[in-house]
């Protein structure tokens, strides 16, 4: 619920949540390495667009999650240093 400026509460619908993804700190694995793929619900008969947004995407650093934009698979390019960054928070995003 959210508070409106006259007081009364207005119901917000819940975002969808992915739980959190832990990768290996220092990995030498093949890069991009395969992390998840996101499907929504509403692929079904109609052609969605996948996006990623926020620090280590398309905010700096740039670059280290990259998302195929037609089937969802979300990588990683890159090993990461905890040292460095600790932890990422990104959006994932459908268009259609």
């Amino acid at each position: 619920m959210v508070v409106r400026g006259d007081g009364t509460l207005r119901r917000v619908k819940r975002d969808w949540v992915i739980p959190p993804i832990n990768v290996a700190e220092n990995s030498r694995g093949q890069f991009p390495e395969d992390l998840v793929r996101i499907r929504s619900d509403r692929d079904n008969n109609r052609m969605l667009r996948y996006s990623v947004t926020g620090p280590g995407a398309d905010q700096p650093p740039t670059g280290i999650f990259i998302i195929s934009p037609i089937s969802g698979e979300l990588s990683v390019t890159k090993p990461l240093d905890r040292e460095h960054i600790s932890n990422f928070h990104v959006r994932l995003f459908t268009h259609s």
